[in-house]
């Protein structure tokens, strides 16, 4: 619906727009105000019925071609290469542990009234990509063409632009790029600042007292991940570009979820999907972000309000689909990361259905 109103809006301009030339264009050209009269409403007719027609043609078929990208909906995975495995390193992930194998078997296996047909793809193949659905399995870390300038980023981006689904799993999306040829991970914010205090050492036998000086300084994380500087969790790509605003937990914090009847509008009821209704949150989004659609809703110890574990952001045409929880598999929590997977895919199955359903009105 939200297709036909924005090309209602855009022919409604064209149309004025038009228009007033015409009257502008007669009135400084053409000699006799009947003359003017007859040209102007003419031209004005025709350009009225002719881009009206055009308009109503042209958003016609994109409705058709659109549907037809969700009737039957490829699922896109990223497999963790730029161009090809054989130069390159793959990925790496952050707070998953699920592979692309891991999501593609589970829509593969998937009984619907709908064919899903799933695959893995590089990331210089997006810009192939007509609309559909895309799947980056890395958690925080995407791979990236080229770090500097960003190209996967802004191609994910045409993506969803043009109708297209693209769906995080993990944390905060884009919040490291992942250079494949050089195999190692670059911040997409800055890094953060720590402050300390640095005494300076007197001179013997000087007696004057050491004189405190406060110094910028950005912290190393541990050996642990070998991989340099704690990046802000402020000034993200996903802050920047789609105005997200996601908790800042450093640690998952396992909680239940519930949905509203605002929730469920879309994708169903998806909360007791799975083994439980437990999950780990993880960096949602939190209610401060604008244009955001709440697929499942928790409570975190930190804030009384809500936060969306999983949820869909409009981008263009299309969606930014963000699951901000812990996927990562171990004796603890294997089940509830399971469960998520659950929860995720059932909601991008019963989102293209939705938008496959309303393109039918």
């Amino acid at each position: 619906m939200s297709a036909r109103k924005d090309w209602q809006k855009f022919a409604t301009n064209i149309v004025i727009i038009l228009t007033g030339a015409i009257l502008g264009w007669g009135f400084a050209v053409i000699k006799g105000p009947g003359t003017i009269l007859v040209v102007t409403a003419g031209l004005a007719l025709i350009v009225f019925f002719g881009s009206g027609l055009y308009l109503y043609t042209f958003e016609y078929y994109w409705r058709i071609w659109y549907r037809s990208s969700f009737k039957n909906p490829e699922i896109r995975i990223l497999n963790g290469y730029v161009t090809s495995q054989l130069n390159e390193q793959r990925c790496a992930r952050g707070y998953t542990q699920f592979t692309p194998e891991d999501w593609r078997v589970h829509f593969e296996g998937r009984q619907d009234d709908r064919t899903y047909r799933a695959s893995t793809i590089f990331a210089d193949s997006i810009d192939q990509c007509r609309f559909g659905v895309i799947i980056n399995p890395f958690g925080e870390y995407y791979p990236e063409q080229n770090p500097l300038d960003l190209t996967t980023f802004e191609s994910i981006k045409k993506f969803m632009s043009g109708g297209g689904i693209f769906v995080h799993a993990g944390g905060i999306p884009f919040y490291y790029s992942w250079d494949s040829k050089a195999s190692r991970r670059h911040p997409t914010s800055k890094d953060v600042q720590f402050y300390s205090e640095v005494f300076q050492q007197p001179n013997p036998p000087q007696p004057t007292p050491s004189v405190p000086r406060i110094v910028a300084t950005s912290r190393f994380m541990g050996p642990a991940t070998n991989q340099g500087r704690t990046p802000s969790l402020v000034d993200t790509l996903a802050r920047k570009n789609f105005h997200l605003r996601t908790t800042t937990s450093t640690e998952p914090y396992t909680t239940t979820v519930s949905q509203t009847d605002i929730d469920r509008r879309i994708i169903g009821n998806i909360a007791t999907l799975g083994e439980t209704n437990l999950i780990r949150e993880f960096r949602a989004v939190t209610e401060e972000s604008p244009r955001v659609i709440p697929f499942l809703r928790c409570r975190t110890n930190w804030s009384d309000q809500d936060v969306f574990p999983l949820c869909a952001i409009r981008y263009g045409r299309g969606f930014l689909v963000v699951a901000g929880m812990d996927f990562d598999i171990n004796p603890q929590n294997t089940r509830l990361a399971r469960t998520e997977l659950e929860k995720v895919s059932a909601a991008i199955v019963r989102l293209t259905s939705n938008i496959c359903s309303e393109l039918q009105m």
